[in-house]
């Protein structure tokens, strides 16, 4: 018996080491060549990175051959994410347009083994910025902005900020091939706060030179005068015209907006020389009346009854170019005039105005952008605000949040003006409601973000109602009924050439009603084996395009992608869905 016992231990062991469990998975390799996008040469000592698609964070790193050539060995069946950079080049992804790129596919009968990884040289802009009398500006606040593409269309976007040292001097280094603007912003060192005299009139006192005449900066009597000065407690005086002047943007070269300024158009490996002259302007002072309560509960003053706008209604004012905050300006609450505040040394040109106010109703945010120009009073109130209230059906972003699918309220029901300068956004409830106080007027109604949910249905009570926009009167108390359609299915599938899949391809799904907001398309970049997923994708009905030389297209226009949808493949994506579909490229 126990020899019986052994024999049948020895068989199963036999049999054991041969049944598909304990076969070993089979293993794969990413090899390839790093060259010099222009000259061809290959790159010595390059960092190349892969990572799982679905596990970033799991990475590996080698570094390649004086032959240019690079190899990941031991690799399991996936699709991996795969990385270069070395110095005196811009770090980038395979086959990289915006923020996609082309995965690596490994497995059996997939080829991962000749890779051609093309490494561009990175650029420079550079240059001093002086001011009227030639000197050196120091810490000057300098911007980049780059013209691109964002949301199907031409855009310029901020693509980085430097600051200039004690010569004048900035840079702006490893940049990719591309074109770029570029915006200096200072403030002169003489201007008001800047000087010892500035900073004792910024207390609680007054100063009463003796003797009494203007002041010279540069003379130095007249600082020791200011030493010697009588202090009396009173309020400040008023600011010295002299130097209550600031530096407007300047634009390269000498231009006066970003529209007119001139484009540096820069390859791989070049070095741009950008100067800038900076000349002063007088300071803008504004007067500005706080935006009307969002509630007739707001916060008021026990003493007075009125509504305390400090306390509720924080102001903030920003300096914009582009949609981009270049600096925060002082807001203060004015003396004796309840409601308003001072915003004081403006340089003219777009500020944005931001109030919050948050009660147990929830939270509502006002956002204006106006083009200042001149010292005046801006009034962010309305003696035709129309209170408008509603619900969200069925509740969006339900899966923000906590992983239970509980909604956390982190959504937002926006209405922007016609002219996009106005935008209020009231924070969606658990329950799904929302309230919010505004002017009269054409507003578009939209949910935020709108990668996950979006507006199918908008009814009014009390107001005109066109697909997406509503139409507020004077003296209207608004109700809006919401539907929305959340973002849950998925499309996928491969793009094929000629019969074979085709890889760096530009996947486009275009709704039927292309007019509408540009979150209901989605895109995608075909992987090394001609695959592509998109997710999570908003029901409806579609057409699926694979575009080969398609990232320059402005896709959220009819009229760019008409000539290909005749050839793209139709699609309706149901709620949940998980559709797999081919599509030839174009």
């Amino acid at each position: 018996m126990p020899r019986r016992a052994s024999l049948f231990a020895t068989l199963a062991a036999f049999i054991g080491a041969f049944s598909p469990a304990a076969v070993p998975q089979q293993q794969f390799r990413i090899a390839g060549v790093v060259v010099d996008s222009v000259s061809g040469a290959p790159i010595e000592r390059a960092e190349v990175t892969i990572a799982p698609a679905g596990n970033l964070g799991d990475a590996s790193t080698t570094w390649s051959a004086p032959s240019g050539q690079f190899l990941f060995g031991g690799l399991p069946p996936g699709k991996y994410r795969l990385t270069a950079s070395r110095v005196g080049y811009t770090q980038q992804g395979l086959d990289q347009h915006e923020g996609f790129m082309t995965a690596v596919a490994v497995g059996p009968k997939l080829d991962s083994e000749h890779i051609h990884f093309r490494l561009f040289r990175e650029s420079v802009i550079a240059g001093t910025v002086l001011d009227e009398y030639g000197e050196p500006v120091r810490s000057a606040d300098m911007f980049l902005f780059r013209r691109g593409f964002s949301g199907g269309a031409h855009t310029t976007d901020l693509a980085g900020r430097a600051t200039a040292d004690d010569l004048g001097v900035y840079r702006f280094p490893h940049l990719a091939p591309g074109t770029y603007f570029v915006v200096a912003y200072a403030k002169p060192w003489y201007a008001s706060g800047s000087q010892v005299i500035d900073r004792v009139k910024a207390s609680d006192v007054t100063i009463l030179p003796r003797p009494a005449r203007s002041i010279d900066v540069n003379d130095n009597d007249d600082v020791a005068a200011v030493d010697s000065a009588e202090v009396l407690p009173a309020p400040p005086p008023a600011p010295n015209p002299p130097r209550d002047v600031v530096y407007p943007l300047a634009f390269y070269i000498n231009a006066g907006s970003l529209d007119s300024a001139t484009p540096l158009t820069v390859g791989p490996g070049a070095t741009v020389t950008a100067d800038f002259s900076l000349h002063p302007v007088p300071a803008l002072h504004l007067l500005v009346k706080a935006p009307a309560p969002l509630h007739d509960d707001a916060p008021r003053n026990t003493e007075t009854g009125v509504v305390d706008f400090a306390a509720n209604f924080p102001l903030a004012a920003s300096l914009q170019l582009a949609g981009t905050e270049l600096e925060q300006l002082p807001v203060r609450p004015a003396q004796q005039m309840p409601g308003y505040f001072e915003v004081t040394n403006v340089v003219p040109g777009e500020i944005q105005f931001r109030s919050i106010a948050k009660n147990e109703r929830g939270i509502s945010v006002q956002s204006t952008v106006q083009q200042v120009t001149s010292e005046n009073r801006v009034d962010l109130s309305s003696s035709a605000a129309v209170s408008v209230s509603g619900t969200v059906n069925p509740l969006p972003f339900a899966t923000i949040g906590g992983g239970d699918g509980v909604s956390r309220g982190q959504g937002f029901l926006s209405l922007t003006s016609a002219d996009g300068r106005t935008t209020q956004a009231s924070q969606i409830t658990a329950k799904g409601e929302f309230s919010l106080v505004l002017p009269a007027g054409k507003y578009t109604v939209n949910l935020v973000p709108p990668a996950f949910a979006h507006i199918v249905s908008l009814q009014a009570t009390g107001a005109a109602v066109s697909a997406n926009s509503v139409t507020l009167s004077p003296g209207t108390s608004v109700k809006l009924n919401v539907r929305a359609l959340q973002a849950d299915a998925t499309v996928s599938g491969t793009a094929l050439k000629n019969a074979h899949p085709c890889a760096g391809a530009m996947i486009v799904l275009v709704p039927e009603d292309s007019t509408q907001s540009a979150a209901l398309f989605h895109r995608d970049q075909s992987d090394s084996d001609g695959t592509f997923t998109m997710s999570p994708v908003f029901p409806g009905r579609y057409t699926l395009l694979a575009i080969e030389n398609g990232w320059d297209l402005e896709w959220s226009k009819l009229s760019v992608l008409f000539s290909y949808l005749a050839a793209g493949v139709p699609l309706e994506v149901k709620p949940g869905a998980n559709v797999s579909i081919n599509v030839r490229v174009q």
